[in-house]
C-alpha cells in the first residue's frame, strides 16, 4: 500500500468520500425542504380572497335558485354539493388560521352532503351556523 504523508492513501480517499456524502445528502435535504416551503400556498387574507372569488365566479356560472344545494358564503345554488365542497377545499389550505377550522368543517359537511344525500338535512342544520360565520367573515374581509 502507498502512502501520502505517512497515512494510507485508503483512509484519506474514504475521509473524504465521506465528507463528500454528507455535504451531498445536505444540499438533498435542503433542496426539499426549500422545495416543499415554495410549493405550500400562503395563508393569508389576500390569497384567500383572491380564490375566494375565482370559486366564486365558478359556482356562480352554475348557479340557479332552484337547485338544491345553496352555500351562504358563495352566494350561490348549485345542483352537486360536491361543487361547494371543492370551492371550500381550494380555501382551506390558504384561509388565514383564525377560519380556517370554519373552512374545513364546512367542506366536510357538504362533500357528506354530496357522499351521502341522506344527512343532507342534518348537515344543513349543523352547517348553518359555520355558513353564516363564514359569510359574514367573507364579506368584512373580501371586496367582491
Amino acid at each position: 500500500m502507498s502512502e501520502a504523508h505517512g497515512k494510507p492513501v485508503t483512509t484519506d480517499h474514504k475521509k473524504r468520500n465521506g465528507i463528500l456524502l454528507i455535504a451531498g445528502l445536505l444540499v438533498v435535504i435542503l433542496a426539499v425542504l426549500l422545495i416543499t416551503q415554495l410549493g405550500r400556498p400562503e395563508r393569508s387574507v389576500a390569497t384567500y380572497c383572491k380564490i375566494y372569488g375565482q370559486e366564486k365566479t365558478r359556482l356562480s356560472a352554475m348557479s340557479n335558485d332552484s337547485n338544491p344545494y345553496p352555500s351562504g358564503v358563495f352566494d350561490v345554488s348549485v345542483t352537486d354539493a360536491a361543487q361547494i365542497a371543492t370551492s371550500l377545499g381550494r380555501l382551506d389550505p390558504v384561509a388565514p388560521k383564525e377560519i380556517e377550522p370554519e373552512v374545513s368543517s364546512l367542506q366536510k359537511l357538504y362533500q357528506d352532503i354530496h357522499d351521502n344525500p341522506s344527512h343532507a338535512m342534518t348537515n344543513a342544520l349543523n352547517g348553518g351556523s359555520l355558513d353564516d360565520s363564514l359569510k359574514s367573515w367573507t364579506a368584512n374581509h373580501c371586496n367582491d
